[in-house]
């Protein structure tokens, strides 16, 4: 469990991932992001270092890692569409349809670079539970 404190006009987060204990510092006077990086943290069952904590809670903070800008989604379907050669033309109609209505649709806003399993994909598949993709 991540273990939460009060210092002053700052809140620490503390938590433990592989064997070492990690640390996170947000200033005050509210407590909100250090709520959230609480939730984050548990979340995803302590599986995080403090670099995607600041990420996630304050990208902004000199203490995020910098990141590198990657592609939107969408645009990155339509190279991967394009470069799709090794398929019968049937398949690749099918491929192209299937991304473009139903994975561009929901994500292909986000960056690749921004997309998480826990904060973007772990419903996706339950969304698409209802098609009959044939199986």
């Amino acid at each position: 469990m991540a273990h939460m404190s009060k210092r002053g006009n700052s809140y620490c987060l503390r938590w433990r991932f592989a064997a070492r204990q990690e640390c996170c510092t947000f200033r005050g006077p509210s407590d909100t992001k250090a709520i959230a990086a609480k939730l984050y943290v548990e979340v995803r069952q302590h599986q995080v270092n403090v670099g995607q904590v600041y990420a996630a809670i304050d990208p902004d903070s000199a203490k995020a890692p910098a990141r590198k800008q990657t592609p939107l989604l969408r645009d990155w379907i339509k190279r991967w569409v394009k470069l799709k050669v090794d398929v019968s033309p049937a398949t690749h109609t099918e491929y192209a349809r299937l991304l473009r209505y139903r994975v561009a649709r929901d994500l292909g806003d986000l960056r690749i670079g921004d997309i998480t399993r826990y904060d973007h994909l772990g419903a996706f598949p339950l969304d698409l539970g209802h098609l009959n993709l044939g199986s």
